[in-house]
């Protein structure tokens, strides 16, 4: 399914399905979900107050996409491949079990956070990043990407 120039948000609720779309130059805009699978691909979009709990972005292809404002409690990124995203003000917490967000096996390319938090304070003291690469990427004023970027 391929979905061009949406917005989503309160008002409209999020997509009926997530999984395999493309979506391009939509807007996903404060909406508050917990768990379901994004492993469509993303281009050009804007998440703007997502608040995300056990999400799973799994196989997802995101280019060209801004992430501002958003909390991610708990959520998987599993060889997922960013290309040129932004990340402004975001939070990558831990869940209501003490898991931490996850990075697995993806690529992150010229890619920018700024002000963010990743939160690796999880009792396990696995990492939140396993076989994950970033290439040409930045990071301004954040905390937990130090020495990954």
């Amino acid at each position: 399914m391929r979905i061009n120039q949406q917005q989503f948000d309160e008002s409209t609720g999020p997509p009926e399905a997530w999984d395999e779309t493309y979506f391009s130059y939509c807007t996903f805009e404060g909406l508050s979900m917990e768990g379901g699978a994004f492993d469509g691909a993303y281009i050009g979009c804007t998440f703007r107050g997502l608040d995300l709990y056990w999400g799973l972005f799994n196989c997802a292809l995101l280019a060209i996409t801004t992430f501002e404002n958003c909390t991610f409690r708990g959520t998987s990124f599993r060889t997922c491949h960013f290309v040129d995203c932004r990340f402004i003000n975001c939070r990558f917490e831990l869940d209501n079990l003490l898991a931490e967000c996850t990075f697995d096996k993806c690529s992150l390319t010229e890619c920018a956070f700024e002000y963010c938090l990743i939160n690796h304070r999880s009792p396990s003291k696995r990492p939140v990043f396993t076989d994950t690469r970033f290439y040409g990427c930045t990071q301004k004023a954040c905390r937990g990407l130090e020495g990954k970027i």
